[in-house]
């Protein structure tokens, strides 16, 4: 995975790295893992949650469809059972999966993973051969333009 690295990279370049979850791709387990990008980020667990979500959809995506593993997940793993009930339909979580929602929508995201680089460049992926050249590509587009929301550059980053 060269998430770690890329994001080492652009924090040593003062550069803001957001990651989201696209819902478009799956079905319905699409959008249970948005939700679940989005409570890991509501309950301050996302260092630890997405890694481990990432490898257990890599090994069966489909685990994913049945309404109470999801719950199963962040209870094996250390969320309290109470905290993830007064959480998972809050609105601010609702909030959170809507605004991925909208800036995948926005940045015409067709695949994953997708790189847009101050919410106006997004990358193709094959217009790069490597991980080195996609993070100078990222470093050299932030720089071009900043967000209008920031002084700082920022990626975003769709999975």
């Amino acid at each position: 995975n060269y998430i770690p690295t890329l994001v080492t990279a652009l924090s040593a370049s003062n550069v803001a790295f957001e990651q989201h979850h696209v819902d478009f791709i799956g079905g319905a387990v699409g959008t249970s893992l948005s939700k679940a990008y989005a409570l890991s980020y509501q309950l301050n667990v996302d260092k630890k949650i997405k890694p481990l979500l990432f490898e257990a959809c890599k090994a069966d995506p489909q685990q994913f469809s049945q309404q109470n593993a999801l719950k199963q997940f962040f209870l094996k793993h250390g969320v309290n059972e109470q905290e993830y009930d007064a959480n998972i339909n809050a609105f601010i979580v609702n909030t959170k999966v809507a605004q991925m929602q909208f800036k995948a929508k926005k940045s015409k995201i067709k695949g994953v993973p997708a790189f847009v680089v101050n919410e106006k460049y997004l990358i193709k992926n094959e217009s790069v051969k490597s991980y080195e050249e996609l993070t100078k590509l990222i470093l050299y587009l932030s720089k071009k333009s900043t967000n209008t929301m920031s002084s700082k550059p920022k990626v975003t980053t769709q999975s």
